[in-house]
């Protein structure tokens, strides 16, 4: 066994395998703090091999430019915001729910994403492209102030939040998730349209600063947020919902 099995034994997050690490170093005369410190786990807050059935890791702000290649199993939730990171590890935590990478320098997600994930905050980073799909279990995905041209089938998630905002966008998905009910796609620039059909279940439509799109495909029955200032939308062609609370609607 080599020193990089420990690491794999202690990320499987299985006591029994974190007790046959500990065991293995004894037996090898290996000091297994000294083994976890040299594969980098030091820098977010992992120092002995009970941190590793930790479901939580918080390494917000640590000037972090990249996490070890793998983490441990049992993280729920990760918060590595505020770093310098410039990519992610391609194989995330299987039990992962809570992803929170923004303010960071990433240039490309993972090409497959935790099974369960339900919530994603990418936000500020300069991610150019996502994979094909996303995990069906999304709910919130945030990945404003990107370069991003094209956004991943989003029909079989449930989503109910999404905020593309400030990036490259040419187009929407044909079919978004009915599921969805807050929609920002301000300041995408080359945004030309928006899909025939939008969910009923829309509360809020954040269109601002859109210059090319020029209608509204459908009447939003449960609209409390419609801001369609700076777009090309002169004319609406259906009344306004008596639920809306913010219309905005200047430099048309």
């Amino acid at each position: 066994m080599q020193k990089n099995d420990i690491i794999t034994l202690l990320c499987t997050s299985v006591e029994t395998n974190i007790e046959l690490a500990k065991q293995t170093c004894i037996d090898n005369k290996w000091d297994i703090l000294t083994i976890i410190k040299s594969f980098g786990y030091n820098p977010i807050n992992i120092f002995q091999p009970q941190d590793f059935l930790k479901t939580n890791l918080n390494c917000k702000s640590q000037k972090l430019a990249k996490l070890p290649a793998l983490l441990p199993d049992a993280l729920v939730e990760i918060d590595c915001s505020y770093n310098r990171l410039a990519a992610l590890p391609e194989q995330l935590p299987t039990q992962l729910r809570r992803l929170n990478c923004e303010y960071n320098l990433i240039k490309k997600m993972p090409e497959q994403l935790p099974e369960g994930l339900q919530f994603l905050n990418c936000f500020y980073n300069k991610i150019k492209t996502f994979s094909l799909s996303l995990p069906n279990t999304l709910v919130e995905l945030e990945c404003g102030n990107n370069e991003i041209s094209q956004l991943p089938l989003l029909a079989n998630t449930q989503l109910k939040k999404l905020d593309c905002a400030i990036n490259k966008l040419t187009n929407l998905p044909d079919v978004l998730p009915l599921s969805l009910e807050y929609l920002n796609v301000c300041c995408n620039n080359k945004l030309k349209t928006l899909p025939d059909t939008l969910p009923p279940n829309l509360y809020h439509l954040n269109l601002w600063k859109n210059k090319s799109i020029k209608k509204l495909p459908i009447a939003l029955p449960l609209l409390t947020y419609l801001n369609i200032s700076e777009t090309g939308i002169n004319k609406i062609n259906f009344s306004l919902p008596q639920g809306l609370q913010t219309f905005n609607c200047g430099h048309n």
